[in-house]
């Protein structure tokens, strides 16, 4: 029998965008986004300003998630998807798939 190997916890970031400039932080909170610390978001997503990411969300990468959107726990956001502004997804909501590159 293969023993499995606990993989390596990657830093998730924050990044910043907005028309004039963009930032990034191993923070858990740029200009009044927050994320939740039993979330996992991937280095290479877009969260905007004004985002709350609720406990144990998964964002992968190349999701954008506009400004003002509320997502409530255990999110599952895969895949090429962009999100727009002022969006709300209630508990256990999945978009995306990992076959759209997630």
């Amino acid at each position: 029998a293969r023993a499995v190997q606990p993989q390596a916890k990657r830093r998730s970031r924050i990044v910043r965008r907005s028309s004039t400039s963009a930032q990034s932080s191993t923070d858990r909170s740029v200009s009044g986004s927050r994320a939740s610390s039993t979330s996992f978001i991937s280095e290479d997503a877009t969260i905007e300003d004004g985002v709350e990411i609720g406990p144990y969300c998964v964002i992968g990468p190349s999701v954008v998630i506009g400004s003002g959107t509320k997502l409530h726990g255990h999110n599952c956001i895969l895949g090429n998807v962009t999100i727009g502004e002022r969006n709300t997804f209630l508990n256990g909501a999945t978009v995306g798939s990992e076959e759209d590159g997630g």
